[in-house]
């Protein structure tokens, strides 16, 4: 005998609380299905555990063309689902949020087989050698036809289902122009975020964005090094160099704007002599002179970061990734010296493997964390704080993601784009983390050099198998979270008024913290919990259960987009509130990140 969900039904009671708990408790976050298990008994699974509490028979199919959900109807708004004040109840909100996932995993599934394009650009197609077997096993492991197309090849756009950008020219209408994008359908995904590039992406893009972004606002640009393009800002450079908020000896440290790998890189100890320089499309930083060692060497590491989407911000670290160290012991001295010091001063891997083998040149974040510990330092500490910088600099962008979408067409958000980026940090002496720049292509090849065969079980291999892998069962098999989320923003006070919308049941209180959420706004946190739910070994960046140290900058940028578009702040603002306040949730009920 099945029990019904009534209140006044006393034989039902401990069974609603029970179902209701393991809901709750799953709910929550980033628990995962393997700490929901044990509660269950065996034959029950997490997703039945789903099924009770909403009242409704759902299936799962994850056999794909195997990523996309199938659900069956999803339960009505019963009108005696109501509260102690006489409003609709969670179950009511529940029913709501679960059309809204079955619908939007509706409009995602492709109308024929999925096809991943991908295109390189590139001269003698030096991307796809280099990380198309990584996408080719990520993507066929979703039952995904992969196909590469050849530059000259014309491609209409309803041929694939997801495009894969490698290269970086400009030339590809198809990949990097807007409005070939704005044709997409929902079912549709490109692997480039448009404005990236110009923003992040290049050096001087990555300069001028997060300079603009910090201006009057109260957050302190602790977590990048300031920079000037040359030749436009050499005055700038030069008032700064003599202003007295740098030592009399600082070195400074020169690159290209339209180089990568290290290539024409250089570090000068006065910066009246590269004033004098006939530069053109470069950059200039005060030079890091008293890094953090590991074994007398200097290092920083390479982060991968999930973007699937700039504004509002989401955002996830992946925990694994590549510590990658110079050749021979730093020497500050030696880097003044000039050219031939490289393989001491930088760590790019493209220079210093021409000094050492490449095993000798990087770390898995496992031996770094293992290292960490051995020498009394806190791991969790160092990576929060690395993970803490890069939120900043991705939040601090959020303004500028707005307005190059705004020009392409207002109220365009890229809502196909996704992007990997490649983010790379280094540690002063003290542990302060600092965004040295941002890679919007990072390399997934599959072993430390071209041509060689991949051996899986190898750290290089095995960091990026599980990143291309866990990458895509979020952007391709995020799990059902209506009940779950349901609870959550009641737990949060969330009641449904007549107007349609889930407001806080003490609006009528003066605070700060009392918003109503529209049908967007739920939509946006089904995407943000579906996402959380199926994040593997990504960590969440933002939003998190500690956004709230970014209150200062999050309110900035939204005050910038509110003046230029017209919105109101709150509107922008109370997305950050209710995502932090859910993120607490999980994090009260899961073990620390």
């Amino acid at each position: 005998m099945f029990c019904k969900w009534r209140r006044r039904d006393r034989r039902c009671t401990h069974i609603i609380r029970f179902v209701s708990a393991i809901a709750l408790v799953s709910s929550l976050g980033a628990v995962g299905w393997m700490t929901v298990q044990p509660l269950l008994g065996e034959g029950v699974t997490a997703d039945t555990a789903y099924e009770s509490d909403l009242g409704v028979n759902m299936r799962v199919d994850r056999s794909l063309n195997g990523q996309w959900a199938h659900y069956a109807a999803c339960p009505a708004e019963a009108e005696n689902n109501v509260d102690a004040f006489g409003k609709l109840s969670w179950a009511a909100l529940a029913a709501g949020l679960c059309t809204m996932e079955r619908t939007a995993d509706g409009s995602r599934r492709p109308p024929g087989n999925a096809v991943v394009a991908i295109r390189d650009t590139s001269r003698e197609r030096y991307f796809a050698k280099r990380d198309l077997q990584a996408w080719q096993i990520a993507y066929e492991h979703l039952d995904m036809q992969v196909q590469e197309l050849s530059l000259p090849e014309a491609t209409e756009l309803s041929q694939f289902t997801v495009l894969v950008c490698l290269g970086l020219a400009f030339t590809d209408k198809l990949c990097l122009q807007a409005e070939d994008q704005l044709l997409l359908k929902t079912w549709q995904r490109i692997n480039q975020i448009y404005g990236m590039r110009a923003l992040l992406w290049r050096k001087d893009g990555f300069c001028s964005t997060l300079t603009g972004a910090l201006h009057g606002s109260r957050v302190r640009p602790d977590f990048f090094f300031r920079c000037w393009t040359l030749p436009q800002e050499k005055k700038e450079f030069l008032a700064a160099a003599s202003s007295g908020d740098f030592p009399k000896d600082q070195a400074w440290i020169v690159k290209p704007t339209g180089r990568g790998e290290g290539n024409g890189i250089f570090i000068s100890d006065s910066a009246k002599a590269i004033s004098n320089m006939p530069l053109d499309g470069h950059i200039v930083q005060p030079f890091l002179e008293r890094p953090l060692l590991i074994e007398k060497k200097k290092w920083d590491l390479r982060t991968y970061v999930l973007v699937t989407s700039t504004s509002p911000l989401r955002a996830y670290f992946y925990s694994e990734g590549l510590v990658r160290f110079a050749a021979l012991p730093y020497n500050a001295t030696a880097c003044r010296g000039g050219p031939g010091n490289e393989h001491r001063c930088l760590t790019n891997t493209s220079i210093n493997k021409k000094f050492a083998h490449i095993s000798q040149l990087t770390w898995t974040y496992r031996k770094l964390r293992k290292h960490l510990t051995e020498h009394g330092m806190s791991s969790q500490t160092v990576f929060r704080a690395v993970r803490r910088a890069i939120t900043k600099t991705l939040l601090s962008a959020e303004y500028d993601f707005r307005a190059t979408f705004h020009r392409v067409k207002p109220g365009y958000r890229c809502a196909s784009c996704f992007q990997l980026l490649g983010v790379d940090v280094i540690l002063d002496e003290k542990f302060n983390p600092f965004v040295i720049e941002i890679n919007g292509l990072p390399s997934m090849q599959l072993s430390h050099e071209m041509g060689v065969p991949i051996d899986r079980t190898a750290d290089y291999a095995d960091t990026k198998l599980g990143l291309t892998h866990d990458m895509l069962e979020i952007l391709y098999r995020p799990p059902s979270i209506a009940a779950g989320l349901a609870r959550s923003l009641t737990a949060l006070g969330m009641r449904k008024e007549t107007s349609g919308e889930w407001c806080q049941a003490a609006k009528k209180k003066k605070s700060e913290h009392n918003y109503c959420l529209d049908m967007g706004d739920l939509e946006e946190l089904v995407q943000v919990q579906r996402e959380n739910a199926a994040r593997g070994r990504f960590v969440r960046l933002y939003p998190s259960s500690d956004s709230d140290q970014f209150d200062d900058l999050v309110l900035h940028s939204h005050r910038r987009i509110s003046a230029e578009f017209g919105t109101r702040t709150q509107t922008n603002w109370k997305l950050h509130w209710v995502t932090t306040q859910l993120a607490k949730l999980a994090a009260s009920n899961s073990p620390p990140e």
